[in-house]
């Protein structure tokens, strides 16, 4: 592994981030904000730049966009929206680079700030529900994730192809299911 600093709004650090690389993993995203503005400059923009810098290298690296669910449904929020132009902007401006979205629903892991204090609530036996009981939601392990991202890479599979991943519960959980899951105590 060779550490090479790169800035979405630097166009010469995007050239030496993606030099010589056969394939690039673009998981680069701003996920906080409130207006479309704060999201456009790197969930849009962002990978413009990038993918300018792929279509300078010979030959051409396979390229992967790490997106979100949300992105079926722009109107959702203003970071839904960015996500989904973000992948507009990779399947107009590509070209002949082999590409593939990959949208994921909440990921988990060590280290998440996100959902994993949730879960360590639960296990200290604290259910705090952040949406409505009937709503019903997806999750991936960042474990297999990275592994669906480096098989597709791998393995040349489908390009120019949008593939929304989970880990496979059917039809998502519901915060009832989350509970119990995480901790059987919880009633």
């Amino acid at each position: 592994i060779e550490p090479v600093q790169g800035n979405l709004e630097s166009p010469a650090s995007l050239l030496a981030l993606v030099r010589d690389c056969g394939g690039v993993i673009h998981c680069a995203a701003a996920i906080r904000g409130i207006r479309r503005e704060d999201f456009h400059k790197t969930n849009v923009i962002g990978v413009s730049n990038i993918i300018k810098a792929c279509l300078a290298q010979s030959p051409l690296p396979r390229f992967v966009l790490l997106s979100s669910l949300a992105a079926r449904e722009p109107s959702l929020s203003p970071y839904a929206w960015s996500k989904h132009e973000g992948e507009s902007v990779l399947a107009c401006e590509a070209g002949a680079i082999e590409w593939a979205i990959i949208r994921a629903p909440a990921v988990y892991g060590p280290k998440d700030r996100t959902i994993l204090p949730l879960f360590k609530l639960l296990r200290k036996g604290i259910g705090i529900q952040l949406g409505p009981s009937h709503a019903k939601f997806s999750l991936i392990h960042v474990d297999d994730l990275a592994k669906a991202v480096i098989l597709w890479l791998k393995n040349g599979g489908p390009p120019f192809h949008t593939f929304e991943i989970d880990d496979g519960f059917p039809g998502g959980y519901s915060w009832g299911e989350v509970f119990r899951l995480s901790n059987p105590h919880l009633h």
